[in-house]
């Protein structure tokens, strides 16, 4: 089998019911690099939160449950990769909820052999 030597991951993982088992699908690619982009992180967050996204109504009428993501909980989860960089996304501002500051981050993981 032929696997890709990167991944891109952007505004994705917020979306999906289990989070943690697409990262677990993704790391046994083992190709050298995912990019994981536009996630909203919580640095002060113990655990993930579960929330509801309200989609503006002059976009259209809709509400989506959306994780948003404990860094250090979403980090370690990609067994066998090590994070190289990270980068505030340039595209989703900061937004605020629980009292607590959400930001919507990217991360360059690359694969430790």
């Amino acid at each position: 089998h032929e696997y890709p030597d990167v991944i891109i991951v952007s505004s994705v993982l917020q979306y999906t019911e289990n989070p943690i088992y697409h990262i677990q699908q993704l790391c046994s690619f083992k190709c050298k690099y995912i990019i994981i982009d536009r996630t909203p992180i919580c640095e002060s967050l113990e655990s993930d939160l579960l929330t509801i996204q309200n989609v503006p109504e002059d976009i259209y009428n809709a509400s989506y449950p959306c994780w948003i993501f404990a860094e250090h909980k979403l980090i370690s989860s990609f067994i066998n990769y090590d994070m190289k960089s990270s980068f505030i996304s340039t595209i989703d501002k900061s937004i605020r909820t629980n009292n607590k500051i959400v930001k919507f981050m990217g991360y360059i993981l690359e694969l430790n052999e």
